[in-house]
């Protein structure tokens, strides 16, 4: 499996290998989906939302690949 799936939070998040606010997104990459989801998380934010001022929580993630 070579997807990634994203994820924001309400508030702080501490998961494996990283930590941020509810103004970050970050990336989970798995290895199965489903009783036993598997996979792991990178170990960098995928967006860091108060670099661009954000500060609340993040209701979507929208990005186009050109």
């Amino acid at each position: 499996m070579d997807d990634q799936l994203l994820f924001s939070t309400i508030g702080r998040f501490v998961v494996e290998g990283v930590n941020g606010q509810n103004e970050d997104v970050f990336s989970f990459m798995p290895v199965s989906i489903g009783e036993n989801t598997s996979g792991t998380f990178d170990g960098d934010l995928f967006f860091d939302g108060s670099q661009f001022g954000f500060t609340g929580n993040l209701a979507a993630v929208d990005f186009s690949i050109a």
